[in-house]
Parts: C-alpha cells; sequence; structure tokens
C-alpha cells in the first residue's frame, strides 16, 4: 500500500479546488495512519491506512463519513460520480498492490445502497464496477458490520495476490453474473437495469472463456 502515492494522485487530480490532507495524530494500532481530506474548508471524507503486519496482515485502507454533498460556493454537488469520487477511487487502484484490500463506507451512495439491498451482486453495483475497473476482482458487502467499532455499511473489494487467483476470482464473477442475468434479464428499468448494463459489460469484456 503505497500512500504517498494514494495522497499525490487526490492532490493532483484535485488541485484545482482548495484541497488539503491533514494527518491526524492519534494512532491505536501502530501500523495505521488516518487522514482527513477537505475541500474548501470542508471534511470531505477520513481514510485510515494500515500498512500491514507481515506474515499475518495484509495492507488495507479505509474510506469512511463521506459527505455527501460538496460545497462549491453557493452551490452543493453530489459526490456520487463526482471528480472528487473518481479521484479517490483512481488513487486507491493505483496505490494498491496484489493481494491489498479497500473498504468504502457507501451511505453517501443511494443507488449502491439500494441496490445491494435488492441482491444485486456487489461487482454489478455503480460503486463496485468502478472498483472492478480499477482490477479488484473480489468483494464483500459489509452491510452489518460485526460489532460496534467498525463504522457504517460498507463494500470490501480485494486485488488478486497474483495472476492465477486473479483468473479463478473472474471466473466467480462470470458464474455470479451469469445467474443474476438469467434471473433478472427482463427487467426494462431502474437499478436492475443500470446493473444488468454492467453485468453484461463484464460478460462480454472478461468471461468470454468462462
Amino acid at each position: 500500500m503505497d500512500i504517498g502515492l494514494l495522497i499525490s494522485i487526490i492532490m493532483e487530480r484535485l488541485r484545482a479546488w482548495d484541497v488539503e490532507i491533514k494527518k491526524l495524530s492519534k494512532r491505536s494500532i501502530k501500523e495505521k495512519h488516518s487522514y482527513v481530506v477537505i475541500i474548501n474548508g470542508d471534511e470531505l471524507f477520513y481514510l485510515d491506512v494500515f500498512h500491514g503486519r507481515p506474515p499475518h496482515y495484509r495492507p488495507w485502507a479505509e474510506v469512511y463519513s463521506v459527505r455527501k454533498k460538496v460545497k462549491m460556493g453557493s452551490n452543493k454537488i453530489e459526490f456520487k460520480d463526482s471528480v472528487f469520487e473518481d479521484a479517490v477511487l483512481e488513487a486507491l487502484g493505483a496505490a494498491t498492490e496484489p493481494g491489498d484490500r479497500i473498504f468504502i463506507e457507501y451511505l453517501y451512495d443511494d443507488e449502491t445502497m439500494r441496490a445491494l439491498e435488492l441482491g444485486v451482486p456487489p461487482v454489478a453495483t455503480r460503486l463496485g464496477y468502478k472498483l472492478y475497473l480499477q482490477g479488484f476482482r473480489w468483494f464483500k458487502d459489509w452491510y452489518f458490520p460485526e460489532g460496534f467499532m467498525e463504522g457504517g455499511p460498507k463494500l470490501q473489494a480485494e486485488k488478486p495476490p497474483d495472476n492465477t487467483h486473479e483468473l479463478r476470482l473472474i471466473s466467480e464473477i462470470c458464474g455470479e453474473l451469469k445467474r443474476f442475468v438469467l434471473e433478472y434479464g427482463y427487467a426494462g428499468e431502474g437499478l436492475f437495469a443500470s446493473a444488468l448494463e454492467k453485468a453484461r459489460s463484464i460478460l462480454s469484456e472478461s468471461c468470454k472463456e468462462a
């Protein structure tokens, strides 16, 4: 997990705005560092990065407490599908290495939250699909985090540690998406239609031999 690269990409992509990334001093785990990303004076989201503890614990990053709308002068824009979200996802994709995992709290994203509630495969949701395009191949919906210290519902995504694992994970994704399309392929509009479009895109590009 290259935290320097992660931060530099966010700063570069958002250089047109008043962006600041502050490192928080309190640490409960020595390998974990916490940051807050500030845009135009408002806290945009928090970021935790765990650098790992080989050979037992792999690195991970978590994005949470995302501000649903970003203040831009007298207006507000949705964080979802914005340049701000794209910058974060691109940074996570570039800074994570094979075997790394990320967690994104999705309370800001009504579309993904509703799709997951309806049983859409995580990879075919709006957020999951974007993470798939960044090279993540294993997904889990933490819709009810275990315990009381893990925050809100979040989507976990992991990069495969090697090519063999990637082929196996893609095969599993293909099987899941084929079943999803077979069951809901008749859906004409709304969340299922959007999810089916993403599912068919993955099936067309990645599952030709599956």
